[in-house]
């Protein structure tokens, strides 16, 4: 079974997404009811459990400020951590990652420009490591 979770960003709750291995069953539901493939239904999803923090560094790039965003990723089974949606998902885009350097310091969000892919760099942080990078960055921001 692999579990995916999508954080609601208008702030209602999270949504999961359940796909069975076996069957390839589909289902997607909040957080408090989840179903699953009747095979499985005893299992329940540890994956979600597995989560690390990390500091997401977004860099505005027509300015080159650099703002800090404490983010919880899920992990792998190897430990590592997922950087799916940063990366590819729906955090990897302009629209979404504006949203983001904007709350850090409580400003007004803008939902109303286009989404592009050029306006925001990221580096996300595990620790002092650097485990994924848009940008190089001159000095560890405090």
């Amino acid at each position: 079974m692999k579990i995916f979770r999508y954080p609601n960003l208008l702030g209602g709750r999270d949504v999961l997404t359940v796909v069975c291995n076996k069957c390839d069953l589909l289902a997607s539901e909040f957080i408090e009811n989840i179903p699953l493939c009747p095979d499985h239904a005893a299992q329940q999803p540890r994956a979600m459990e597995k989560k690390v923090d990390v500091l997401v560094h977004i860099r505005k790039n027509e300015t080159g400020e650099v703002r800090i965003w404490k983010d919880d990723l899920n992990l792998h089974e190897d430990g590592s951590p997922n950087l799916f949606m940063w990366v590819y998902g729906n955090y990897s885009c302009d629209c979404n990652r504006r949203l983001f350097f904007a709350r850090v310091n409580g400003e007004d969000e803008d939902w109303e420009s286009d989404c592009s892919n050029t306006e925001y760099s990221i580096n996300v942080m595990f620790g002092n490591e650097c485990i994924y990078s848009e940008f190089e960055q001159q000095a560890f921001l405090e």
